[in-house]
This record gives C-alpha cells, sequence and structure tokens, in this order.
C-alpha cells in the first residue's frame, strides 16, 4: 500500500512531466514562427492574401491556374532558344491583364 507521500510525490512527478511536454511544444513552435517570420517570401504572400480574398470565387480558379502558371515559368525557366526575357514578360502581362 502506498504512503500519502508517495502518491503526491507520484503527482508532482505527472505534473512535472506534463509541464516540460507544454515548454517543449511552446519552445518549438516559437522556433516555427521565427523561420516563417524570416521567410521575406511567405512574409509577401501573405502581403497578398487581403487582395486575394477580393477576388469573386468565380474568378478565383482562373487566378490560381495563372498564378501556378507565373511561378512556374519564373522558377523553372524553359532552356530553350525560342524564348526570351522579352517573351516571358510579354506573356506574364498578357496574364495580368486577362485577369482583369
Amino acid at each position: 500500500m502506498k504512503r500519502k507521500r508517495d502518491t503526491i510525490d507520484d503527482y508532482q512527478r505527472s505534473v512535472l512531466q506534463i509541464e516540460e511536454r507544454k515548454l517543449d511544444y511552446l519552445i518549438n513552435k516559437s522556433k516555427e514562427r521565427k523561420s516563417d517570420d524570416e521567410d521575406v517570401n511567405l512574409l509577401f504572400l501573405k502581403s497578398l492574401l487581403p487582395h486575394i480574398n477580393m477576388i469573386p470565387q468565380q474568378h478565383m480558379l482562373r487566378f490560381r491556374m495563372r498564378l501556378e502558371t507565373l511561378v512556374e515559368e519564373f522558377a523553372y525557366p524553359q532552356s530553350t532558344s525560342g524564348g526570351s526575357d522579352y517573351t516571358r514578360s510579354t506573356n506574364s502581362s498578357y496574364l495580368v491583364s486577362d485577369l482583369q
């Protein structure tokens, strides 16, 4: 049979373990937030959200498709000799003007 003191010690250990887990969780969350805050690209995209939210729902699919096209164009440029910076910029202008 456990003594009252042993039961209290077990309870305190249990509470301490829970508090340590909470502290670890909060520390990890804090690190995640700091890494998010340091990513300027993420901050830029978040700054666009109020404007994106103004796009009517019926245009959202077209907007997303065009945005993906732009990302693909700049992230994975074609290495063919047929494309130039001028062509890409002209295509980008077309994509933006076509949204209106």
